[in-house]
Parts: C-alpha cells; sequence; structure tokens
C-alpha cells in the first residue's frame, strides 16, 4: 500500500471514530436535556370563597368560642370559610391530591413540574402559584437520648435558650406579667423526638397537659411516634401540632 493511501486510511478511521464519539455525546446530551425536571413543593393561592358556607357553632368548639368572646374577636371572619372544592378538584386534576389544603390562606399546597406550575397559574380562581423553598436537613450535631434523657443543659445549651426566648419577646411577656397560665397553647413544628420518652416533657405527661396532637401531613393524630422517620426534605408548612393545655 502507498504511503499517502495509508494515511487516507488512517485518517478516515480516525475520523469515523471521532464522528462515533461525538454521535454517542450528543445522544447522551440530547438524554439529557429530554429529561424531565423533578416536581417542586408549590403554594397555590386561591383569588375567593364565593359561595362557601360556614356554621361557628359546628366547627369551633365551646371553648374555642369561649375564648373568641374573651378577646372581643368576631365569632367567625372569612379565613374560616373552607376552601371552595371545585377550586381544589381543578389543582388535583393537574397534579394529583394536594398535600394541604389551608383555609385561612385559602390555598393549597401541592408538588408539581414548572410546565404544570404554569397550567396551574391559568386556572379560573388562581390568584398566584409560588414556588416554596426545600432545604436539605442536615443532621443533628449529637444524637438524642429519647429514653429517659436529661434534664442537664450545658452552657451553650443555655445561651442559646436566651437567645431564642428574646428573639420571641419572653421579657415583655415577664413584664406584662403573661405567664399562660389557663391558656390553651397550639405548638407547629416538624415534629417532636422523643416527647414521649424525654424527662423534659415528664410534668407534660403526668398531668395530662399534652390534651391533643395531629399530624397534618400524615392526618394521623399519633404525631410523637411518626415523626422519628424525619423527611428527607422540610416543606414550608406544619407538620406535627401538639395542643399543649398550661
Amino acid at each position: 500500500m502507498h504511503r499517502s493511501s495509508l494515511t487516507s486510511a488512517v485518517w478516515r478511521l480516525l475520523l469515523s471514530s471521532t464522528l462515533l464519539v461525538a454521535g454517542r455525546t450528543a445522544t447522551a446530551q440530547s438524554a439529557a436535556v429530554t429529561k424531565a425536571p423533578d416536581p417542586g413543593q408549590y403554594w397555590v393561592v386561591f383569588t375567593d370563597k364565593a359561595g362557601q358556607r360556614f356554621s361557628p357553632d359546628q366547627y369551633f368548639s365551646p371553648q374555642a368560642q369561649a375564648r373568641r368572646q374573651r378577646q372581643h374577636l368576631p365569632a367567625f371572619d372569612s379565613t374560616d370559610f373552607p376552601v371552595r372544592p371545585d377550586y381544589v378538584a381543578r389543582v388535583q386534576e393537574q397534579v394529583g391530591a394536594p398535600q394541604f389544603v389551608s383555609r385561612w390562606f385559602n390555598a393549597v399546597a401541592c408538588r408539581a413540574t414548572p410546565a404544570q406550575a404554569a397550567k396551574l397559574r391559568q386556572l379560573p380562581g388562581v390568584r398566584t402559584v409560588e414556588a416554596l423553598p426545600e432545604a436539605a436537613l442536615l443532621p443533628a450535631a449529637r444524637t438524642t437520648e429519647l429514653a429517659g434523657g436529661s434534664m442537664n443543659l450545658s452552657a451553650t445549651d443555655r445561651q442559646l435558650a436566651r437567645r431564642q426566648t428574646e428573639s420571641l419577646g419572653g421579657r415583655e411577656f415577664q413584664r406584662a406579667r403573661l405567664s399562660g397560665q389557663g391558656v390553651r397553647i397550639a405548638i407547629f413544628d416538624v415534629g417532636f423526638n422523643g416527647a414521649d420518652q424525654h424527662v423534659s416533657f415528664a410534668h407534660l405527661r403526668k398531668r395530662k397537659a399534652i390534651v391533643e396532637t395531629y399530624d397534618f401531613l400524615k392526618h394521623t393524630p399519633m404525631f410523637i411516634r411518626v415523626v422519628r422517620m424525619v423527611p428527607k426534605y422540610c416543606p414550608a408548612l406544619p407538620a406535627a401540632c401538639p395542643t399543649v393545655r398550661t
């Protein structure tokens, strides 16, 4: 074979290999581009509650109605009315069952892709569709002793507790001599790991001060034992709510 023919054959081989590699690369890039984005968390806010009815006597307990009277609040307001079921049904047709329905905000939380979120914005009765931040939960620096625990706080823990109390207006409550005695308190959080065993909650358990609990995401009252499985992401929604009687 002549030198020029050999050189030409080598170039053809290299060229075909290059095209083959390029073709595979292009195919891989095309597959990456066409991959559907993962669903995100969205808050769908509605425009109105037209046509909805509400009976405070059936919805509120006698104690709740009495508290409203003591605080000079109206028997009910627009935030108490239920969300329109036709609005919720339209969202469900697009993205499946919503994760949470809120009377207070007249909204639902759901998971959707950006394309689905764009369609939700076009639905009748939808005011806004807002993406909710999803922050990955970081592991605790130390493990919690569930069985028994300890009431002893380190200097760092006490300093943190003081800062947290001050940020919540603790001094103002002390000045006003407001102790919370006789007030029913609802605490919203993502979970209370070990609340059924830790010594810090023993005085509440002993006098049965935790009167009721509910997991808004799993729709179960057994929040204490369920929340030990920490979710991958923490949406900006209440997950568990214990009602504490002081």
